[in-house]
């Protein structure tokens, strides 16, 4: 009855697995980046429901006639929704990096992209003189409505300054209930070779 102890190809491929996790650590950055991208379009991150846009987006509209060109803002100003949606470079920039052996990160290298995730204070661009002439050529043909809301910007007290405002905190990444069930199916898949 002696003998040595065989353990056989698939135990040998799953002790090399965690030697070595990396094709793990990316399947599981790619799980959590496609549920960033789903936030997008479900307008929340796991139960974390994202507030509305401000309408109008008064840093938008700032930020749109600091642009050379530009003689009105687009539609998207007035719309409450899709929040942290303007041109889609930030659902764009959203990725993953594997770092350690042990470790996978996920999340945007935009530098705005901390700021709305955890709901921090930022500045609009710098209303010139410029601003204020195209925002009031664009506000004359504008209903007296809208006029009121926005004509406050052409006060010469905001001349070259910047407005500053509390952003809400609506989070683009983390590790929710979805995240944990989609790691332990992956790690179960891809390191203990269990599935379907």
């Amino acid at each position: 009855m002696g003998g040595t102890f065989d353990p056989g190809d698939k135990i040998l491929r799953i002790f090399g697995r965690f030697a070595k996790p990396e094709s793990c650590l990316k399947a599981i950055g790619l799980l959590m980046v496609e549920e960033s991208q789903e936030a997008f379009s479900q307008q929340r991150f796991g139960k974390r429901k994202w507030r509305e846009r401000s309408v109008p987006n008064v840093f938008g509209i700032i930020a749109d006639f600091s642009q050379v060109g530009t003689t009105k803002p687009p539609k998207r100003r007035f719309d409450k929704t899709p929040a942290l949606e303007d041109k889609g470079d930030l659902l764009k920039s959203l990725s993953f990096w594997v770092t350690a052996d042990d470790t996978v990160e996920v999340g945007s290298r935009l530098k705005y992209a901390g700021k709305h995730h955890r709901g921090e204070k930022t500045e609009s661009e710098v209303i010139t003189a410029l601003v204020q002439k195209k925002l009031w050529t664009w506000l004359k043909g504008e209903p007296k409505q809208l006029r009121r809301k926005l004509g406050w910007l052409l006060n010469a007290k905001f001349t070259g300054k910047r407005l500053t405002m509390q952003l809400p905190e609506r989070p683009i990444t983390g590790i929710t209930q979805y995240t944990r069930d989609g790691i332990k199916y992956t790690i179960g898949v891809d390191i203990f070779e269990v599935g379907p």
